[in-house]
């Protein structure tokens, strides 16, 4: 039971954080009966199964170690906390999204593994169709070429995406094999993926590092080196944006201690006015409610962030490109639209818009014109090329919070650079931490947008209590950071030993002799695991993301099924986290391109009736 009246236990604080896992919930809510608590735990709180576990045991049993690594070389410990890392910044997002609530949630609750089960939009639409994720090293599975390649000192990332780009990039290198038919298109590359791959190697390998970047720069295709965490001071955007935490770097002052020295966004004002205070519109079970959010997002970070942005109650206005946005085509999906689309802009409004014609600017300021929130992940300075530059976005809307996200930042020493995920972790020391028997990878899963759309998140929760302000986020940012607290984290340290079926996790703690592990290797996952364990030792199995779908758990507190226009079921995720009074029913979902008009008002489509599998009538609009 808590209390009601209990103002002789109220302590002096605002929120309480804690863990179910180590503590007495009861006994927190009743000593601080006024303050808003937050529980950060395994699972949700004092009614999820089983024992608490580390940032690197939920890794290996929630698909993650999995999906990290070399195909050819078995599975890969990252050793980035991610996990708590980002349940840190969900928790941080929802305290400041409890406050714009007109009667703040008493209770909120975000599960360890219910986050690291969200960072895997990439890789549960294969799962769902009962196909296994394999793992890919630093190339993509939808493009080519996208790889790490040797240069004469060190390493490259190269990652391109278009076929214009791919142009680019031939005709630079000038080597005749390149114009093998082989490579004449994106599915064509990534077939001969390992041809490919081997000639853009042989140029790289005749370069500096610098002059390969220098001249990818130059034809704008996203590239970077591969940096160490404590080399960072020597990354010129890194001690550009961070003079201080490079200079502690220097000196060789630790990871940890240089991390509070990084900033994770940046926050101003958008004309150099003064700020001013928005009426407060949030209920206590919609925090959001009666926010407008104009998303220009593409990918993942600004979709993500506004995903969640519309579960805690804001209506989200995506505006999307005639064609509608690149990811929606990628693969597995359904009737035009792919899965991972559908994850991550459920809940959103959709209209397509020219931004280079006269009519999509118009509408484009309209919308503008009376939204609290603008949000995007362009380019750096494409706005401002299409007419919509700080100055201008001040004039349309003096109360505006706008959010610019993007890979190296507003103020960079790299303007207008292009970046993506895999670029980002390298220069950033994510991958240094995360070492192979083949040298530095990336996480499986897009850390870089991930964290990157985590931040943002927080970032305008943190900002929308005051209007007229400019937030720039940049990836590198909070990667660089998360890269900082490698090895951080009790219970984290450990190794991978390969079994007979599969890796299993065992915790540099454990005492096990060499004969032991010996034997253990002829045994299957779930078997080793145990009888590790009950010798003392920590040991956990890596699970595939496929056989996450058999988890009670998973089943229970992680999936929700929608239905789209035409009745059919979608498999969403449900949030990460938990509000008390707020129920998150399964969102709607993203109209088919053909389906949403051009340049018209979001009310404008004619409604239609679909007959659902169970015979309810469903009403909608071909924009909603």
């Amino acid at each position: 039971m808590y209390p009601e009246d209990c103002a002789q236990f109220a302590g002096p604080y605002d929120v309480v954080l804690f863990s179910s896992d180590e503590n007495d919930a009861a006994a927190i809510a009743a000593e601080h009966c006024s303050a808003v608590l937050c529980d950060i735990a395994t699972g949700f709180g004092p009614n999820s199964d089983g024992p608490s576990l580390s940032d690197a045991e939920i890794q290996a049993l929630f698909g993650l170690t999995d999906v990290t690594g070399f195909a050819e070389h078995g599975a890969t410990a990252t050793q980035i906390p991610v996990v708590e890392i980002s349940a840190a910044l969900y928790a941080a997002a929802l305290i400041s999204a409890s406050r714009l609530a007109g009667k703040p949630p008493r209770r909120i609750g975000v599960s360890l593994v219910a986050t690291a089960v969200a960072m895997l939009t990439t890789f549960l639409p294969k799962a769902f169709l009962g196909h296994r994720s394999g793992r890919v090293g630093n190339r993509h599975t939808a493009a080519a070429p996208w790889n790490g390649y040797p240069t004469r000192d060190g390493h490259v990332l190269i990652c391109t995406t278009t076929d214009a780009q791919w142009a680019r990039l031939r005709e630079t290198i000038g080597d005749s094999a390149l114009e093998d038919p082989r490579f004449a298109t994106s599915p064509d590359r990534i077939a001969a993926v390992d041809a490919l791959d081997a000639l853009i190697a042989k140029w790289t390998a005749s370069l500096a590092t610098s002059k390969c970047v220098a001249v990818c720069e130059a034809i704008q295709i996203p590239a970077g080196p591969i940096v160490a965490p404590e080399d960072l001071w020597r990354e010129p955007n890194f001690a550009f944006r961070h003079p201080e935490a490079a200079a502690k770097l220097e000196a060789s002052v630790s990871g940890s201690a240089v991390a509070a020295n990084v900033d994770l966004f940046r926050l101003s004002f958008l004309n150099g006015g003064a700020a001013q205070i928005p009426r407060r519109t949030g209920t206590a079970t919609q925090p959001l409610s009666g926010w407008k959010v104009i998303e220009l997002g593409q990918f993942t970070a600004v979709p993500l962030a506004t995903r969640h942005l519309a579960s805690l109650g804001a209506t989200i206005v995506k505006v999307e490109a005639p064609s509608g946005e690149t990811s929606r085509r990628w693969q597995p999906g359904m009737d035009g639209t792919s899965y991972y689309f559908a994850q991550t802009n459920a809940g959103k409004r959709c209209e397509r818009l020219d931004l280079t014609a006269h009519e999509g600017k118009t509408r484009l300021e309209e919308l503008i014109s009376d939204a609290h929130i603008l949000v995007e992940n362009m380019r750096p300075g494409s706005l401002e090329k299409l007419g919509f530059g700080v100055e201008r976005l001040a004039r349309i809307n003096p109360n505006l919070l706008y959010c610019s996200v993007s890979g190296f930042g507003l103020a960079t020493a790299y303007p207008g650079r292009p970046a993506f995920d895999t670029v980002i972790q390298a220069m950033s020391g994510a991958m240094v931490a995360t070492p192979s028997s083949r040298g530095p990878v990336k996480l499986g899963i897009s850390a870089a947008d991930i964290l990157g759309a985590q931040v943002t998140l927080f970032a305008i929760l943190a900002g929308v209590w005051s209007t007229n302000r400019l937030v720039d986020v940049a990836m590198q940012d909070v990667t660089a950071w998360a890269a900082l607290l490698a090895g951080e984290g009790e219970g984290n340290a450990g190794y991978l030993l390969e079994v007979l079926d599969g890796p299993i996790w065992i915790a540099d703690e454990s005492i096990v002799d060499e004969a032991e592990l010996l034997f253990v290797t002829t045994l299957p996952r779930a078997h080793a695991a145990c009888r590790l364990r009950s010798a003392g030792n920590r040991v956990q199995p890596v699970r595939r993301v496929d056989e996450l779908l058999f988890d009670p758990a998973f089943q229970r507190d992680m999936i929700l099924t929608a239905s789209d226009e035409d009745g059919r079921g979608w498999p969403l995720l449900h949030p990460p986290y938990r509000i008390n009074g707020v129920d998150f029913p399964p969102p709607s979902l993203p109209p088919r391109v053909d389906r949403m008009s051009l340049y018209g008002p979001l009310d404008s489509a004619p409604t239609r009736e679909t007959v659902l599998p169970d015979g309810r009538r469903h009403s909608h609009g071909s924009n909603i």
